[in-house]
């Protein structure tokens, strides 16, 4: 799945039912975070977590963005919620990439 241009209020992604304990947790909480790398949410490891919170801000300017990057990450989630959190992403999104 290929989306360009994201603004997010609310998102909440969940690539398969999570059934093993969280590996990593990224919590963005009241604050801006920019990047010119891809971001990933799950690059080879299954049950990760990203939150964007409390008007926190995910700026991806230039690379893709990756939930679930192969088989072997799934179970990986991303929550966007709260009065002016978004996340940002110039260029692809991708969920289930190389997992498909």
């Amino acid at each position: 799945m290929k989306i360009k241009h994201f603004l997010f209020i609310l998102l909440l992604i969940t690539c398969g039912l999570p059934s093993r304990a969280l590996q990593a947790q990224t919590v963005i909480d009241n604050t801006t975070v920019t990047t010119n790398e891809i971001y990933y949410v799950g690059t080879n490891t299954a049950v990760n977590s990203l939150v964007i919170t409390n008007n926190g801000q995910l700026f991806v300017m230039g690379a893709s963005s990756i939930i679930g990057n192969t088989v072997a990450s799934s179970d990986n989630t991303a929550l966007v919620t709260g009065s002016g959190s978004l996340w940002s992403n110039l260029n692809d999104f991708y969920v289930g990439f190389g997992g498909e």
